[in-house]
């Protein structure tokens, strides 16, 4: 058993002989969280020795639900999804919540916690980020990348001003293309931010654009994500309801997922959030 930081403990299973051992982390924040529904963001992190961890990281909750229960680790080494634990759906939502990740380095079985604090009638922030949303598609399920993707678990958002900004992943439009969000400025294939059915567009996230390796496009899928993590984020103004992500493309039959179901994502956020 081992104490790291935010006062999480990793308890290393002997399953095997890996070259180097690994450690996991896991925060929440915030780390008090009313129960009325707000939601808490849950971050992991994976080392190998001075290296980043790879592979993928399973999350369960004693109570509450969170966004993904099975988390692929980006390039460097993290991931975050985000927690629910709403007490006018389930009334078991009160006291403490426990967040737990298991991941396999090699052979060794890594694991780690950390606890949320449900506390009602607390003067909390008010609840400002409305997590991440990935398409699902697989090379198996290529169509899902015309499904919409909700934040917010589906649940209307108030009306204001918004905040979207690229978080991991990129997709091929065709195998003999390069990596990329969009493929076109004028969004014909591309990806958007939609309202309720995919007919109400509203604007197309940040992301680069080009379908050709060399223009706008990128041969290797790190550079790609790499290269959309620097891009600013955008704002805009919602008059409220439903929003999620939706790719406009047609045919889907030859799109490419990213690399490890790493399709691309986004957060949503009301514009000065501080999550």
């Amino acid at each position: 058993m081992r104490l790291l930081g935010f006062g999480l403990t990793v308890a290393v299973c002997g399953c095997g002989a890996p070259q180097q051992p690994g450690t996991l982390s896991v925060q929440v924040s915030p780390s008090t969280l009313r129960n009325n529904g707000s939601a808490a963001k849950v971050r992991v992190a994976a080392l190998v020795g001075d290296s980043i961890g790879s592979g993928s990281v399973s999350l369960t909750a004693s109570i509450g639900s969170l966004d993904a229960k099975q988390l692929t680790l980006d390039g460097f080494g993290s991931a975050e999804t985000s927690y629910l634990c709403d007490v006018t759906l389930k009334p078991e939502c009160q006291g403490s919540a426990r967040i737990s990740a298991q991941w396999m380095n090699g052979a060794e079985l890594v694991e780690a916690s950390a606890t949320v604090r449900l506390t009602d009638g607390m003067v909390m922030r008010p609840a400002c980020d409305f997590g991440t949303a990935r398409s699902t598609a697989t090379t198996s399920t290529l169509d899902l990348f015309g499904q919409t993707v909700f934040f917010n678990n589906g649940a209307a958002l108030p009306a204001g001003r918004y905040s979207l900004r690229y978080t991991d992943g990129c997709m091929k439009y065709a195998s003999d293309q390069g990596w990329t969000i969009h493929a076109y400025a004028d969004g014909r294939s591309a990806w958007w931010l939609v309202g309720a059915t995919p007919s109400s567009t509203i604007v197309m996230p940040p992301g680069t654009v080009g379908f050709a390796a060399g223009s706008g496009a990128f041969s290797a899928f790190t550079d790609c994500v790499v290269a959309n993590r620097a891009l600013a984020t955008k704002e805009f103004d919602f008059a409220g309801g439903v929003l999620g992500i939706w790719l406009r493309d047609m045919p889907y039959a030859d799109n490419i997922v990213g690399e490890g179901g790493r399709n691309p994502s986004w957060q949503l956020t009301t514009v000065g959030c501080v999550p």
